[in-house]
């Protein structure tokens, strides 16, 4: 039996609930259902890589995090308004996911590697062309894979700022995919995903 299930604490529930106060706070609509999504497709991805799944999905729902509170009403829509505040999101989220694993309670149901894996993993997954590990690629495909899932999540961008993110996933995400089942999945995830944004343009 593992330690998560030996536990009286879920650190991955608490997480989920420490995540939900600032990710309703970030982007309109999108900070929490994307969360809950990227821990999906981690814990699908994690688990068929033989990967810690505390970790990533713990991860998973921090890595936004940071985002709340940036943005103005309506601006979010725009793609370059989010990629402005990537760099500023990245150390924001890794620092709330610093308070969040050293809590007393969580932090007795996590040893110390996984305190700072799941630090590192936040504050290191849009830097895609340095990512090394594994699990940096479960979750930057997990993360990318919940951009584009419509039956999880409404996309939040404008017509403009979705063919601009389709085109640097194109040039800057996928390629960098590493395990079979997310290049399967982005294969049946992304042409709908076109489809809805060509939709916009003709309407």
């Amino acid at each position: 039996m593992s330690e998560l299930e030996t536990s009286q604490i879920n650190p991955i529930k608490e997480a989920e609930k420490f995540a939900c106060r600032f990710l309703n706070e970030g982007r309109m609509d999108w900070d929490k259902p994307h969360s809950e999504a990227t821990a999906y497709y981690t814990n699908l991805l994690g688990k068929a890589a033989n990967q810690d799944i505390v970790v990533l999905n713990i991860a998973a729902w921090l890595h936004d995090t940071g985002y709340a509170r940036l943005f103005n009403e309506g601006d979010s829509k725009k793609y370059d308004e989010v990629l402005n505040k990537k760099v500023r999101h990245l150390n924001r989220s890794a620092g709330l996911a610093r308070i969040f694993v050293n809590q007393k309670d969580v932090a007795s149901c996590l040893n110390g590697e996984q305190k700072k894996r799941i630090v590192h993993l936040v504050k290191t997954h849009d830097k895609i062309e340095d990512l090394k590990d594994l699990d940096e690629f479960i979750l930057m495909e997990a993360d990318t894979l919940a951009q584009i899932d419509l039956n999880r999540v409404k996309p939040s961008f404008d017509y403009e700022g979705g063919i601009n993110y389709i085109k640097n996933l194109k040039k800057y995400r996928a390629p960098y995919f590493q395990t079979e089942l997310g290049k399967e999945i982005l294969s049946q995830l992304l042409p709908p995903f076109e489809e809805h944004f060509q939709k916009m343009a003709s309407s």
